[in-house]
């Protein structure tokens, strides 16, 4: 519910101020939600592969493609607008409830499914990583204690780097597709 109504308050963007606060909605939505459950199956691995494929196709889309034209577009609007910095103090505020709803939502998976070596420690570093990145993308400070990469962020890497398996074309399903070196940092 809370995500929605991130959504809902700026989908009019009618100010420049709304806009942003719309962009930090979709950087949220592409870049925080939703990395706890793709690395729990990836921890699963061969365990449910047609699940572990359709996730890794989803979460390459989101953090490769949406969340770079997402922070994009935040940058874009910071750079070219004045921004209230009660507008800038919001988008913190929305990083930080993007971070509570997600390691609730990993505290419902460790509790109903757990999985050996998967803690709340874990996911809070994980999660406190990933959110800080996503401030920087941004080009805000990051606001979370940052760790050393985890386990959990390893495996989100090493799945979203599906465009380099290399494979014998006649025996394989397409799997990739070519992506563009188009830099959105240009912007």
């Amino acid at each position: 519910m809370k995500i929605a109504e991130q959504f809902a308050s700026y989908i009019g963007g009618t100010s420049v101020d709304e806009m942003l606060l719309s962009a930090m909605a979709s950087v949220n939505l592409e870049g925080v939600y939703f990395l706890l459950g793709f690395s729990y199956i990836y921890t699963l691995g061969d365990k449910v592969p047609g699940a572990r494929d359709m996730i890794q196709f989803i979460a390459r889309d989101e953090l490769n493609t949406h969340l770079p034209l997402f922070a994009n577009i935040f940058k874009t609007i910071q750079k070219e607008n004045k921004i209230a910095t009660a507008t800038i103090d919001k988008s913190y505020e929305m990083m930080q409830d993007a971070v509570e709803i997600e390691l609730e939502y990993g505290k419902y998976l460790l509790k109903n499914y757990p999985i050996m070596g998967l803690t709340e420690e874990l996911m809070e570093q994980t999660v406190h990583n990933y959110a800080n990145d996503r401030l920087k993308k941004i080009g805000l400070n990051p606001i979370f204690t940052q760790s050393s990469t985890t386990y959990l962020q390893q495996l989100v890497t090493k799945h979203l780097n599906i465009n380099d398996i290399k494979s014998n074309f006649f025996e394989s399903n397409v799997s990739n597709y070519a992506k563009s070196s188009l830099e959105l940092d240009d912007f």
